[in-house]
């Protein structure tokens, strides 16, 4: 690999890092709160269907 490639290389890999962690730090608490009420919702509606499965 040249060394061109590998610098482009990084610093895609860079950027997309980049952009994870800002993600993760803006939505960190919020994402995880989703998740819980996502969790909670299948919960409910897998109890709801099976309680209707005969």
């Amino acid at each position: 690999m040249s060394a061109g490639t590998w610098t482009s290389c990084v610093t895609a890999c860079g950027i997309c890092l980049g952009s994870w962690t800002k993600r993760l730090n803006a939505y960190g608490p919020g994402a995880r709160e989703a998740r819980r009420t996502t969790r909670r919702c299948a919960r409910s509606w897998s109890a709801t269907l099976t309680g209707y499965v005969p």
